[in-house]
Order: C-alpha cells, then structure tokens, then sequence
C-alpha cells in the first residue's frame, strides 16, 4: 500500500508543515535503513521530494543529544567433529579434530554521532558529518584461527594421516570490518554493512587439508550478526551521564546434520562495548 501523506491547510508562515514533511522523510530514512544491508548501496541515503537539502537544520534542535562513541568487541566460534564417509571402510576418508576461531575489533577514536528524536518511539542515528541516518563506522582489529587434530584417507593404497594445523594456525591476521549503529525500540544495535558482509577471512587455510576441507563453520567470519543492548529514549534524552551498552549476540542456530559428520558441535560467543560520552545536545 503506498505511503500518503496529506498535510491540510495551515496559517502562513506556520512551520508545521515543514515538521510534518521532515517526519515524513525521516520515516522514510528509517524504513529504508532497515532494509537489508545488501538491498541498498551505502552512499545511498534517500530524501524525501520537494525537501530541502539539509533536512537536519529544520529538526528542532532540543531533540537532539550528540556523544563522542567507541566500540570494542570480540567473537569466537568453536567447533569439533568427527568425519567418516564410511565407518565399515578403515580409512576411506576419516577424521577428528577441533577449529577454534577468535576475532576482535575496536573502533578506539571516537565519532561523533548524534541521537535525533522525531516524536513518540522515533530516533535516529547520524555521524557528524554524514547524511540523516547513516552512522556507520570502521573498525581494526585481528582474526586468529587454531586447529588440532587430523584426517586420514588412502593415497591411493596406504593409509596417509594429513594434521589440520597448519602454518597459518595461530597467526594474527589483521583485518578491517565496516560496522553501523542503529536505534530501534529501546534497543542500541550493531550489525555489519554489505562491504563487511563479503570480507574474506585471511586465516580461512588452519583447519584446511589437501584432500577435504573441514571448515563447515554454520555462520562464517564475520559472524557478528545484528547485536542489541538496552538503551532507552530516557537515558539518551533526559539523562546527563555518559552510557556504556553491553550488546548482547543474536547468532543463527547450528547445524548439525552435514553429511558424513557422526559429531559436529558448535559453540558462539562474544560480546560488544559501546561506549557513549555525553557532548551536549547539538
């Protein structure tokens, strides 16, 4: 059903039209924003028709809380199995082992990024600098990898052990995500941008061998996946503290049923600090 928005007559010089039309194409922001990631191109921010430029400069102003923000967090997957193509067959294709994954970012100087409220349950995000709704931040930080174990298999006639551990098993790997903040019902989110989406992991060869590969990781690097912490219009708005969220993990659920697995068990984890320092309002 397409959106209609009907604004009436008013007296001139009334700045309730206004008003209603920057609502208006701030709920549009905020529709689109939640979309998927991938649904939209991130330098592409929509604006309503007919509005001006800077819509930001007709909000009112007493709405408005701005905090210098950092974040620091880590995730790690941990997974063991037990492989065998076929138990009746001694050394077919056959193994057992563990990867363990540990991956920390930080975003250590801060952004300034300021919380609009546009009425009863509405607030948006916005970097200083950046258009109505885009609060998105890069982060650094390392992905490390380590694997025991190892997978038996015939080559072609002898029985030929291959370890998981390789040279790439225990290494620091430098990597880089794009991350953005949101606001939605009480809840301060955190999840990926579609760049970080399709980041490769440098320490992908741990775990790997020659003649299989037993990375069946169920929510691959990088697995941080919409996080939420709670952080009310209250505290945001009518407090004068500076605010620390913890962002609890919304992972997908394991699976378990890949074939020719007789035990594949998965454990995530992780956590994120956000941690706001009050400016002033804006």
């Amino acid at each position: 059903m397409p959106l209609c928005w009907s604004f009436g007559s008013f007296e001139e010089g009334s700045m309730v039209p206004i008003i209603l039309k920057v609502i208006a194409a701030a709920t549009v922001v905020l529709m689109l924003h939640t979309l998927p990631a991938a649904a939209l191109p991130q330098s592409a921010l929509p604006t309503s028709p007919g509005l001006p430029g800077n819509v930001e400069d007709l909000l009112p102003k007493a709405g408005v809380e701005r905090f210098e923000v950092t974040v620091r967090g880590t995730q790690s997957a941990h997974l063991n199995f037990v492989y065998d193509t076929s138990p009746a067959i001694d050394c077919s294709l056959e193994g057992a082992g563990t990867l363990n994954e540990f991956w920390e970012y930080a975003r250590g100087r801060g952004i300034v990024i300021s919380f609009r409220k546009l009425g009863p349950g509405v607030v948006i995000l916005q970097r200083a600098g950046r258009s109505l709704g885009d609060a998105a931040l890069a982060t650094s930080g390392s992905v490390t990898r380590e694997a025991t174990g190892s997978v038996q298999t015939r080559t072609p006639t002898i029985c030929t052990s291959f370890p998981l551990s390789g040279p790439s098993c225990g290494q620091r790997f430098p990597v880089h995500s794009d991350l953005r903040l949101g606001w939605s019902k009480g809840k301060l989110t955190l999840e990926q941008s579609s760049t970080a989406a399709r980041t490769k992991n440098p320490a992908l060869a741990c775990g790997m061998v020659e003649v299989w590969n037993f990375d069946q990781f169920t929510v691959p690097f990088p697995y941080l996946s919409d996080q939420r912490g709670a952080l009310s219009i209250s505290q945001i708005f009518d407090s004068k503290r500076n605010l620390n969220v913890e962002l609890r993990d919304r992972f997908l659920e394991s699976v378990s049923d890949f074939p020719g697995y007789t035990s594949l068990n998965e454990r995530l984890g992780g956590s994120t600090t956000v941690t706001l320092k009050r400016l002033g309002r804006g």
